[in-house]
């Protein structure tokens, strides 16, 4: 799941992701540590883990995170039928110019 929102908000053209976690979650902090966080240990006993989503730092995280399961690519929305034919006119009107 945390790929997926990474993808999302790459899409999204977001930069940087941050994940606020509590010490004691080893859980959080393991996979957020494959995925290619950076952590800092916060003075209120928090731990803030900070992600680059520019593109080198995308494929690195792939990288690192090949034991965490892969999740399916968003569907896209289906096309209506009016989207269909405005989409073969288009063609069509191509094909005659040429």
């Amino acid at each position: 799941m945390v790929d997926y929102l990474l993808e999302i908000a790459k899409e999204m053209g977001v930069e940087r992701v941050y994940s606020i976690m509590l010490p004691d979650n080893q859980r959080a902090l393991s996979l957020t540590k494959k995925m290619g966080f950076q952590f800092e240990y916060l003075g209120d006993g928090t731990v803030k883990g900070t992600l680059s989503l520019k593109e080198e730092a995308v494929n690195s995280v792939r990288d690192k995170s090949k034991n965490v399961a892969e999740i399916p690519k968003r569907e896209e929305k289906p096309i209506s039928t009016s989207q269909k034919t405005q989409e073969n006119a288009g063609k069509k009107a191509e094909a005659a110019a040429t």
